[in-house]
């Protein structure tokens, strides 16, 4: 892909890092390497109240050793990182404040081209651009954010189990994605990192949802002539899905397109849901039927 996308894949790199070190208990580690990460691309962000309100839920839920002790120990990691980092700008206040407003700039515009998120979606109906000044336009961004990002920060603060912390991922991701400000197409790629984390709990809305989102991209995949690419990789990641679901999941393809088309969740069971359930399990029994008639034979 251009070269900007890979800078994000970068990033995108380090934030699985920080993620991997944090599942397996590293905290200081997964703190490093996510302050890397968001040094590195600032629209790291989008990850960065789920790692928060996880670590800070971890200290003060800690049994293991001083919660006070363990929060100063990662406090420290966390400043010490973001200060190697901005080292070669601090010499001088004129290029930090240059760097800072190149890493956030608000004046261009609310969003960009032809992204899937709400401010797009509204600025169809009414133009927010036009009708409303560029600075009550980022404290309305920023309201918003803010409001829908509450509910899963506090429900991860209060909470902190690596499972809900991978799902915080994807909502948080998900609300930036949607509300903030100045938001790019390629910015769907950090939903799709924290997504692709669950993929195993969820693999067909998982799935869905990365074919969805890659197609929001599709403007941008067209102006840089990478139709044919996306088309190639889009066919070759719904075999990998099929496949992975046969062998692994031990189920028929027919089952994995039924689940798929149901979008059948492991959360609420609604009527539809266990219909489809039910659907799911004659399937199964009638394709190992099948596969034991053939053994014997």
């Amino acid at each position: 892909m251009t070269a900007f996308c890979r800078y994000n894949n970068a990033s995108l790199g380090l934030t699985v890092f920080a993620v991997t070190f944090v599942s397996l208990g590293h905290d200081l580690w997964g703190s490093l390497f996510f302050v890397c990460a968001l040094n590195y691309k600032q629209m790291e962000l989008y990850h960065s109240v789920p790692f928060f309100c996880f670590l800070l839920g971890k200290c003060f839920k800690s049994s293991e050793e001083n919660g006070l002790w363990k929060l100063i120990k990662i406090g420290s990691v966390v400043v010490l990182t973001f200060g190697l980092c901005w080292l070669p700008f601090l010499r001088d206040t004129d290029v930090a404040l240059q760097v800072l407003r190149r890493l956030f700039p608000f004046g261009r515009g609310l969003f960009e081209d032809k992204v899937s998120n709400i401010w797009c979606v509204l600025d169809v109906l009414f133009k927010l651009k036009r009708n409303i000044a560029p600075d009550h336009l980022v404290l309305l961004s920023l309201a918003t954010t803010i409001m829908c990002l509450l509910p899963s920060a506090f429900h991860l603060l209060l909470n902190p189990t690596i499972e809900k912390f991978k799902y915080s991922l994807v909502n948080c991701s998900l609300v930036f994605f949607l509300f903030s400000y100045q938001v790019h197409e390629k910015s769907i790629l950090i939903p799709a990192l924290s997504v692709c984390l669950v993929f195993h709990k969820q693999p067909f809305l998982a799935s869905w949802f990365l074919l969805i989102s890659t197609f929001s991209m599709f403007p941008l995949l067209v102006k840089d002539d990478l139709v044919l690419p996306y088309f190639a990789l889009t066919l070759l990641f719904i075999t990998v899905v099929v496949f992975y679901t046969v062998l692994f999941e031990h189920q028929s393809t027919s089952t994995f397109l039924i689940l798929l088309l149901s979008c059948e969740s492991d959360g609420n069971d609604t009527k539809s849901n266990k219909e489809a359930k039910l659907k799911v399990t004659k399937k199964k029994q009638k394709y190992q039927h099948k596969k034991k008639g053939k053994k014997r034979d």
